[in-house]
């Protein structure tokens, strides 16, 4: 398993994903291009560069050396100039990160690693890759409170639609697919 950002550019005129898709949508790119997007929990590094590609400017986080690697490998790889502009890696676990540094994002995208609720339906070998590489995130229902304290616009959570909300807490609003729901934390102007 390997992460190949060029071939991804490649596979993008093949792909239908645009700003009305759900991930985008949640996130806002569907009415703002120039967001700054934390990817909390990059894993693979498939919607930061979704992002990036629609006009972002992200921020991938990930704390497994392993995966660690293979996006800087990919990022190192990068053909795509501009592409490789607007995608930035660092190797650090997200709540260390957001409560040791005073940066702040429009956005911060978290998709904490879930376990199958649906076990009838096998998932796809990359996230049985995943699973096998980094397990559940037992510490993810932490992660929301430091990411809603640092985001600027919203906190976007990427969760199977019969899981638990993250650190049970409700969400502004979701926008539910067939598997997979995405809950919008909007900031609140206090």
């Amino acid at each position: 398993m390997m992460i190949d950002f060029n071939q991804m550019n490649f596979d993008w005129t093949h792909r239908r994903i645009g700003k009305k898709h759900d991930v985008c949508r949640a996130v806002g790119l569907n009415k703002f291009s120039d967001l700054t997007i934390l990817d909390a929990t990059a894993g693979l590094a498939r919607d930061a560069f979704i992002f990036a590609k629609l006009g972002a400017s992200v921020t991938m986080l990930e704390r497994n050396a392993t995966l660690a690697l293979m996006i800087e490998t990919a990022l190192g790889n990068l053909s795509d100039e501009t592409l490789k502009q607007k995608l930035h890696f660092v190797f650090s676990d997200a709540i260390t990160y957001l409560e040791s540094k005073d940066v702040q994002h429009d956005v911060i995208y978290l998709d904490p690693m879930f376990s199958d609720t649906d076990k009838r339906a096998k998932v796809k070998k990359d996230m049985q890759f995943l699973q096998e590489l980094i397990g559940e995130n037992e510490d993810a229902d932490q992660l929301l409170p430091s990411a809603l304290k640092k985001a600027k616009k919203r906190v976007v959570v990427k969760r199977h639609k019969l899981s638990a909300f993250l650190n049970d807490q409700k969400p502004h609003h979701q926008i539910v697919g067939k598997s997979t729901r995405y809950d919008v934390y909007l900031k609140t102007i206090s």
